[in-house]
């Protein structure tokens, strides 16, 4: 039934010859009023007067059924009962006149029965083909009427679409599928520098001043919310020193945390040793004790928006949130990735995946280089809402698509490589039509796998099924698998290709299918991903989503220094030289902010003193003393003065003025 048919025979005239009710329409317009689908056996459903509603089927609840896709034998029964109706149109006469002839004329391949959970109704689940519907009228169907069952259960199959019927092929019978997409993009870096630019520019792409307001602003707040709880403070305790942070000394503080990832010790403390083994440029960027005070009150969201453990609404991801929003919307901003992309897990603040308190992240990465697109992070099944939706979907349809959405990076002929965790048939079929390939690897348990690949089969035996795009492989390599493994894959041909290898000095060929060799080359993105980035190695004594903020630090540095390699023409710094020379550019600025406050300290104080003569002096010649402030401080080195205090007459430098207590003040 073509378009203009239907849309012309929706007024459908009711003909029971046992009703004394006029002929009248059920349906003004083409549309169900219970949805938006379109669908013939809607408009063929008989108005109900108020004499026969004891004894007729109630319309609504067949309605609902029909758009649902559900009929089951009761409602079979009672539609075959109902009177007969003729569909008048001016263009042509309909060929079926009743829908009792309409339902006997759905065949096998239109319907599937299962079976509900207390086994005692036989439900029939209609799906829409070209013989009853049009093309316009499946598409509305398959887009607007999507549903999905189960949980995420390896043994469960979510789909909108049949059951997939596979048919063993070789590479002769092989018909490849004609994609009508493609990949379009033009990868590289984008909305970048101009070509030979510092490194310091790469850096700040991602280190916006949004991010630095935002760390300042809720740090600060987070500090004044502890001193308000915690007004019963020791006299010693470092608290009491606090002051507000500013941006550059954020700048700084990053800076120290990039150089703590590249000289690695076992602690914070470590860094600030007075023994042989101190490292003075730590000493000079910061005290030990305002280090841990900006570490302490770190934070990068309001504490007071969050909702506690117990509460319904308890994201435990909302501490770091923001930052990992901030991430994402940048990562696609400068950066296009090339056709092939994977998708897998990082594990943040641990060594281990069997640490009980890591925290997991999935990313979204670019295959071809190791640079990062997107952040998923997992807040568990508390929440409502992920628990619900896990429950619909499945976890790892979820992640694929919440990943690919983040980025805009459907509908634009991208290829997915994926793992057994992520890979199904569902998430295949709802790839494939929002214009995206998938190739990953199967678990044998998946619902509807052919029963030969889920059997053995002798080593190097290759076997190939098909249905439509998805292509299936099953291939054992070695003895020692006990099973073949399988590959799925929606942009793929039946091809075989020779692998070379060496094993004990001497070189051996195997043949291997081509979706196995395009799987390997492209899954293990992630991974070089997070082995390139460098991060705070720190064991004790911080909390577990700091670890992750320092951990999505990293990976920003680490795709600054991506766009910086793809857009320097000449010779390209190494990934140490390119963070050094970051944490230089920013030791300056900060070295120059913080002489300049303590001149200007220096100064307030020296114009408070009494006018006693209090102040320094240059002594004549060359001469030197050593400072009696800034010299053997903490066993560090001996700073020489040319200028001594007017009363003491010891050496002083200019700046040290504000901290020299000098005897002859009580004289």
């Amino acid at each position: 039934m073509n378009n203009t048919v239907l849309q012309n025979n929706m007024n459908v005239m009711k003909t029971d010859p046992d009703s004394d009710n006029e002929t009248q329409p059920i349906f003004s317009h083409s549309k169900d009023p219970f949805g938006d689908i379109e669908c013939p056996v809607l408009a063929m459903l008989p108005a109900i007067n108020s004499e026969n509603k004891e004894q007729s089927w109630n319309s609504v609840a067949i309605k609902e059924e029909l758009r649902d896709g559900l009929i089951t034998e009761e409602h079979e029964m009672c539609l075959k009962s109902l009177p007969t109706f003729v569909l008048s149109s001016a263009a042509e006469e309909e060929e079926e006149n009743d829908l009792a002839a309409f339902i006997s004329s759905l065949s096998d391949e239109d319907c599937v029965e299962e079976s509900d959970e207390d086994g005692e109704m036989s439900v029939h689940r209609v799906r829409w083909t070209d013989t009853h519907m049009s093309n316009s009228d499946i598409s509305d169907i398959q887009d607007s009427d999507i549903s999905f069952s189960g949980g995420d259960d390896d043994d469960t199959y979510h789909s909108d679409d049949a059951a997939p019927d596979f048919t063993e092929l070789t590479s002769e019978q092989d018909v490849p599928v004609t994609h009508i997409f493609n990949y379009m993009e033009i990868p590289g870096p984008k909305h970048v520098p101009p070509p030979g630019s510092e490194p310091i520019l790469y850096f700040y792409l991602f280190f916006n001043e949004s991010l630095w307001n935002m760390l300042v602003q809720e740090t600060n707040r987070y500090a004044d919310q502890f001193l308000a709880a915690h007004q019963y403070l020791s006299q010693g305790s470092r608290i009491r020193q606090w002051h507000e942070v500013t941006v550059t000394e954020m700048k700084a503080f990053v800076a120290v945390l990039l150089e703590m990832g590249i000289t690695r010790r076992p602690s914070i403390m470590s860094y600030w040793t007075t023994n042989s083994r101190c490292i003075p440029w730590f000493g000079k960027m910061f005290s030990r004790n305002r280090f841990q005070l900006i570490l302490k009150f770190l934070n990068v969201t309001n504490n007071s928006d969050l909702f506690p453990p117990s509460h319904k609404n308890y994201n435990p991801c909302a501490k770091f949130q923001p930052l990992v929003d901030h991430a994402n919307k940048l990562f696609h901003q400068y950066y296009t990735p090339h056709e092939h992309l994977s998708i897998g897990a990082a594990f943040v603040g641990t060594n281990t995946q069997h640490h009980k308190c890591r925290i997991k992240m999935w990313m979204l990465c670019d295959s071809v280089v190791p640079y990062c697109l997107a952040f998923y992070c997992y807040p568990g099944t508390k929440t409502r809402e992920v628990k619900e939706n896990i429950q619909k979907h499945g976890l790892g349809y979820v992640v694929v698509n919440d990943l690919l959405n983040v980025g805009g990076y459907l509908m634009k002929g991208f290829h997915v490589v994926l793992d057994s965790f992520f890979t199904s048939f569902q998430l295949a079929h709802y790839l494939y039509k929002k214009c995206t390939f998938l190739t990953g690897s199967l678990k044998r348990n998946r619902r509807h796998v052919p029963q030969e690949l889920r059997e053995n089969f002798d080593v190097g035996h290759i076997k190939y099924y098909r249905s439509k795009e998805i292509l299936l492989a099953g291939y054992r390599e070695k003895e020692s698998q006990r099973y073949p493994m399988l590959f799925l894959s929606t942009n793929s041909v039946i091809e075989n290709i020779k692998v070379t290898w060496t094993k004990n000095g001497q070189e051996r060929v195997t043949m291997r299918p081509h979706i196995v060799q395009q799987y390997n080359n492209y899954v293990d993105s992630t991974v070089k991903s997070d082995m390139a980035v460098t991060y705070l190695y720190e064991k004790r004594a911080m909390k577990h989503w700091k670890k992750v903020v320092f951990g999505i630090f990293s990976h920003m540095v680490m795709n600054a220094y991506i766009i910086y390699k793809e857009n320097t023409p000449r010779k390209k710094m190494t990934q140490q030289q390119f963070i050094s020379s970051i944490i230089e550019a920013i030791e300056n600025e900060w070295m120059l902010e913080r002489n300049w406050n303590e001149l200007a300290t220096s100064v307030q104080a020296y114009t408070s003193l009494p006018a006693e003569g209090f102040g320094i002096r240059r002594l004549a010649g060359r001469k030197e003393r050593v400072c009696v402030v800034c010299s053997r401080k903490n066993g560090g080195p001996v700073h020489r003065s040319r200028t001594i205090c007017i009363r003491c007459e010891k050496g002083l430098h200019g700046l040290c003025m504000s901290q020299h207590k000098c005897r002859m003040m009580s004289v």
